[in-house]
């Protein structure tokens, strides 16, 4: 805990605890608290201590210069955001030290003021100024001598019976710990004889206007709210109770007070006792506020308090009584999420590869303050890329917010295994370390998603959306191997020519889809193609060409025995001449898609000439020369495509397409995959199966994807997309284990 933020709690503490003293007490203790002077020694110990565990400028044995100088680089730029991070915390500490300077000034005014009280004294009467007409008295309850006025009619005899009459008088603390008094008088045969300081300087709540009509005060409203709107007084946290008093009346109410009185001890709530309004005028509505804080030792009960008024002259409101809730502190309770984005775009990390890895820091507990989170590199063998940030902070992180951040490193050859980078979260009173788990190889995936729910009866939901996509966790698993089964994965993401958008989310499409083809259909690694940004001699050379159709597809299957699978994702485009279809390559113009693309009857030609056991084609692509981002073509209109396809005819052969010839296909940003791809993914993780015969059918497929593909395309982008399919629908697609 910083020094100043000590400081604070012990005043607080330490302002409970006064309530208890008496008056001289209570402003020797508020008077010595106000005196503390501000430190950010602590705070800046901390920084130094920070810069200095990045400090190191040796250069490791197995670093290039190249590398030693982005680190450094890196480190320079890290020193400046401690240094920024730290200035802003001082100077918000500062700004919370003043705040609660200011509030002890008042809260010793009001003390002052609150000391205010009548007294009584005996006094002895000394020899008498016949000239004067004055005693020389001796008030025994101030111990100070004062002259009085005494008519010398009155004198004698007032002497005489001095023994018996008492001094009334105020008095009233004042910044020195003195009780300054005044208004001292005595009455005597029906007079009053006045002596000593006089003064009519009173509080606005003494002062004795009095009304030429009625007033008549009503509390109208009570209000209470907490910092968070939650209607909770947590641990750690002010609230304002408001009460609004309206005067009904034709006179004016002067010096109004409003007294809270705890129905018992509180002694974890600090606030003052009263507050003043000078006046409300006939048909005026004014608000008295008391700021409640709940320090950290707050339990949760209900706490009931009873308001009770004064008016200078009588006029005072009726009481009322309200009652709040309070909430032990909640902790903050993190929990950190990753995902990655490589180079390779096979989410697989490998060695010399720069990675970018996204971290998703959640808050499912109570209120998080001054959090920070740092990325912990505990081997010269990583290394952050320049630009890459590795410290971050907050003022605050509220129960179920979260906060996005990204850093960029590569490792070297000697990192074979596990990569030694961990998060280092801080909040006040809160420090763990989360191992991000990172290895070479490996396949990572995105985190899951967490929902926090209100307690208490309260409806409020804290949906905190996760990295997680949750087509890509939890994919079906099956120890059936399908040997001799043949797939080309093609994922068309980054096109040449600069007139071409990118398809966003093509490769993370194929990656996937691979991944169901090994673990849910049991193909071998082996036996599927895949190719990332694939061009027209890719093309030719895995499906052939117009006058040979023995590519590579052909050269890989086993005659009579191989189940089939092509899946591609990407731009499709139409030749304006013929209207016939055309995959677009990356290297391909489709203005010239006749000579640079890839036919879509070439590619279903070649098909039907292939021996195989079984086929399923899944095109996410349109071909009308459209796309989310645009047209590939210039100046044209949407080209409904005219595509002859014979395998449509062949037994055990099912063609699955996203859109029909003039349509658009859309992409699913918040689930990073296009539209169609995604429900179609969906449909494999088991959704499809509608039956739960662990047995997935065309026709089930087919119903699922027509079930949310137009519907989310409607509601998503304001598009008309349907799929289609084609085949035998009471093929089986995938059995399930």
């Amino acid at each position: 805990m910083k020094k100043v933020l000590i400081i604070f709690t012990t005043i607080l503490f330490l302002f409970s605890a006064a309530h208890a003293m008496d008056n001289i007490e209570k402003l020797r203790m508020l008077k010595k608290l106000k005196d503390v002077s501000f430190s950010s020694i602590a705070l800046e110990n901390e920084r130094d201590q920070k810069i200095a565990e990045i400090s190191s400028t040796k250069k490791g044995e197995f670093e290039t210069t190249e590398m030693y100088n982005k680190r450094m680089q890196n480190v320079a730029k890290e020193k400046e955001d401690i240094k920024t991070e730290y200035a802003q915390k001082i100077d918000f500490a500062l700004r919370k030290f003043n705040e609660r300077k200011q509030e002890l000034e008042q809260e010793i005014q009001q003390l002052l003021n609150e000391s205010k009280e009548t007294v009584t004294s005996s006094f002895t009467v000394n020899s008498f100024d016949a000239d004067k007409q004055q005693f020389k008295i001796n008030v025994s309850k101030e111990g100070k001598n004062y002259s009085i006025y005494i008519p010398i009619a009155l004198a004698k005899q007032f002497k005489d019976d001095a023994n018996l009459l008492i001094a009334k008088g105020i008095r009233k603390l004042n910044i020195y710990e003195i009780w300054d008094y005044y208004n001292w008088q005595i009455d005597y045969n029906n007079q009053s004889f006045a002596f000593g300081k006089q003064t009519k300087e009173v509080d606005p709540v003494y002062v004795k206007a009095k009304p030429t009509e009625p007033p008549d005060l009503k509390v109208v409203s009570v209000d209470f709210k907490d910092n968070n709107n939650d209607m909770f007084l947590e641990g750690d946290e002010y609230g304002t109770l408001t009460i609004k008093i309206k005067n009904f009346g034709k006179g004016s109410a002067v010096g109004i007070s409003a007294n809270l009185k705890p129905a018992e001890n509180y002694s974890f709530l600090e606030h003052r006792n009263q507050r003043f309004v000078s006046e409300i005028k006939p048909g005026e509505v004014d608000e008295i506020e008391f700021n409640i804080y709940a320090n950290k030792s707050t339990p949760t009960q209900d706490c009931r308090y009873t308001i009770t008024f004064d008016e200078s002259n009588g006029f005072f409101p009726d009481p009322v009584t309200c009652s709040f809730q309070t909430k032990q502190l909640e902790p903050p309770m993190f929990f950190v999420e990753k995902g990655i984005e490589d180079a390779s775009g096979n989410y697989s990390i490998e060695q010399q590869e720069i990675v970018k890895v996204t971290i998703r820091l959640a808050n499912s507990g109570g209120a998080g303050k001054d959090v920070t989170l740092n990325i912990k590199n505990t081997s010269s063998d990583v290394f952050f890329t320049g630009g890459s940030k590795t410290r971050f902070t907050w003022e605050k992180i509220d129960k179920g917010d979260y906060k996005d951040v990204s850093f960029e490193f590569y490792t070297n050859k000697k990192i074979m295994d596990v990569i030694p980078l961990s998060v280092v979260v801080s909040a006040e009173d809160y420090t763990r370390e989360f191992p991000l788990n990172l290895k070479i190889k490996q396949k990572e995936m995105s985190p899951q998603e967490f929902a926090f729910t209100g307690k208490e009866g309260e409806e409020k939901e804290y949906n905190i959306p996760g990295l997680v996509i949750d087509i890509e966790q939890d994919i079906p698993q099956t120890a059936k191997e399908n040997k001799y089964a043949v797939a080309v994965v093609i994922g068309n993401r980054n096109y040449n020519k600069s007139t071409v958008p990118a398809v966003e989310f093509a490769n993370r499409d194929a990656a996937y889809m691979k991944k169901y083809l090994t673990n849910t259909f049991g193909y071998r690694e082996g036996n599927i193609i895949c190719v990332n940004d694939a061009t027209q001699g890719d093309f030719t050379s895995i499906f052939g060409t117009k006058d040979n159709y023995k590519g590579k597809l052909h050269n890989y299957i086993k005659p009579g025995q191989s189940d089939i699978f092509i899946y591609y994702s990407g731009h499709g485009a139409p030749d304006l001449q013929s209207k016939h279809g055309y995959f677009v390559p990356v290297d391909c113009d489709p203005s010239l898609v006749a000579l640079n693309g890839y036919s879509l009857d070439t590619f279903y030609n070649n098909l039907s000439k292939l021996d195989y056991s079984s086929l399923t084609v899944v095109i996410d692509a349109c071909f009308s020369g459209s796309s989310e981002k645009g047209m590939l073509i210039n100046d044209i209109s949407p080209v409904f495509i005219d595509v002859k396809n014979p395998v449509v005819s062949i037994k055990n052969t099912t063609v699955f397409t996203s859109a029909t010839g003039e349509q658009v296909s859309s992409w699913y940003r918040e689930k990073k995959h296009s539209l169609f791809s995604y429900y179609f993914m969906k449909g494999l993780q088991g959704n499809a199966d509608a039956n739960n015969d662990k047995k997935l059918t065309v026709e089930e497929m087919q119903i699922y994807i027509d079930d949310n593909v137009p519907y989310q395309a409607r509601r998503q982008k304001n598009l008309e997309q349907t799929p289609q399919v084609i085949g035998d629908v009471n093929k089986v697609i995938v059995e399930y284990e």
